[in-house]
């Protein structure tokens, strides 16, 4: 069995109000993944920045990630390409008679993605796929589930919901809260890289299996 660790920094969050293909919701400006067997030992991983062009990054979400407009600007790959190396694009040719890489994708490896927030890692590539003329589940084939590992930390941590929250569920936890409580990890100063929080959630994991936290087989895509 083999699993995608996946870990996005973006733009800042999706806007309700808008299509999901708008321009104006957020993007990604960096990208983690690392394609691993089920004791973690890797088998590939890919790492890098989105370029920008044109975009802005919200103030908000630079001060969590460090990764600025300016420095987006003149840094990193195409979107496309980011995508089809780890969600896999179909060859379609661009205006300037180029094509997208024609690459199947780390995720088409994988059993099961693993991420922080599995609803917002989705959201977010379905957003992309969608503004690039694709299906926005077009890499979420048959056999393909998804492990949102913060969802699954929140009935250990029992943090209590937050002020004005009259549901009675558990607030759900940050990654250095989890880590603190499975891994015995220190509180890290902000910002948090993305390669810094992939690094977590591959520990996280083994953690939170050892627990009978995750039923492998159960997961639903």
């Amino acid at each position: 069995m083999t699993l995608l660790f996946l870990s996005i920094a973006t733009s800042g969050l999706p806007k309700g109000s808008l299509s999901a293909d708008s321009r104006q919701q957020p993007w990604i400006v960096r990208m983690a993944c690392c394609l691993a067997t089920e004791d973690g030992t890797p088998i590939e991983q890919f790492s890098c920045g989105i370029r920008a062009g044109e975009r802005k990054i919200d103030p908000e979400a630079t001060a969590r990630h460090g990764i600025t407009s300016a420095y987006a600007a003149r840094s990193g790959v195409d979107e496309s390409f980011a995508l089809s190396m780890v969600c896999g694009l179909k060859m379609k040719a661009k205006a300037d008679g180029s094509t997208r890489p024609d690459k199947p994708g780390l995720a088409s490896n994988a059993r099961f993605v693993v991420c922080w927030d599995a609803a917002f890692v989705r959201g977010i590539i379905g957003s992309l796929f969608e503004r690039l003329g694709e299906p926005a589940s077009a890499w979420v084939r048959p056999g393909l589930s998804f492990i949102g590992l913060q969802e699954l930390c929140a009935p250990w941590l029992r943090l209590p919901s937050a002020k004005g929250d009259e549901s009675g569920a558990y607030r759900k936890p940050t990654r250095d809260e989890a880590a603190a409580f499975f891994l015995g990890a220190a509180p890290r100063p902000l910002p948090h890289t993305v390669d810094a929080n992939l690094q977590i959630e591959k520990a996280l994991f083994p953690a939170l299996r050892s627990r009978g936290a995750l039923e492998m087989e159960g997961q639903a895509a």
